[in-house]
């Protein structure tokens, strides 16, 4: 079980940790739940705090969203889910291509999004009037026992 907090106007938020081996950035990062978002994105709110390098981005794509087109650069990334403040001695990781934006090219108020390509291998229960956000784990690509 995962637990993720209720942020501001309760939206659905997860803390992970991320690596992108290529670029050499591992971080920490909050996640922003998105059940409409196909994929994983990395805004610059976070990509210019955990130091993504953007002179190494390639194979740019446009992603069209209810915002518009946007460009993005896919990167072979793990996110590694955990819980908060938890005790939890396990953390679920996945092998996807995260979308990493370049800064500049979209706007810094926009929230990192968690997608489709992890949290269907989930099941929600988000009930903001009673602040409880859990996901029960169906699949990973793989765990990590944490001491």
């Amino acid at each position: 079980m995962i637990a993720g907090e209720l942020g501001e106007l309760a939206r659905p938020l997860v803390d992970c940790s991320l690596s992108l081996p290529r670029l050499g950035v591992y971080a920490e990062i909050i996640f922003l739940v998105d059940t409409g978002a196909d994929a994983t994105y990395l805004h610059p709110a976070a990509g210019s705090g955990i130091g993504v390098p953007s002179d190494l981005l390639q194979r740019r794509v446009t992603s069209r969203g209810i915002g518009g087109n946007a460009t993005y650069f896919p990167e072979p990334g793990y996110p590694v889910v955990r819980r908060p403040r938890s005790t939890a001695r396990l953390r679920y990781g996945y092998r996807i291509d995260i979308n990493v934006a370049r800064l500049g090219d979209v706007s810094d108020r926009i929230p990192s999004l968690l997608g489709y390509d992890v949290i269907r291998r989930w099941r929600m229960d988000h009930d903001p009037t009673n602040s409880r956000l859990a996901f029960t784990v169906r699949d990973a690509d793989f765990t990590m026992a944490v001491a």
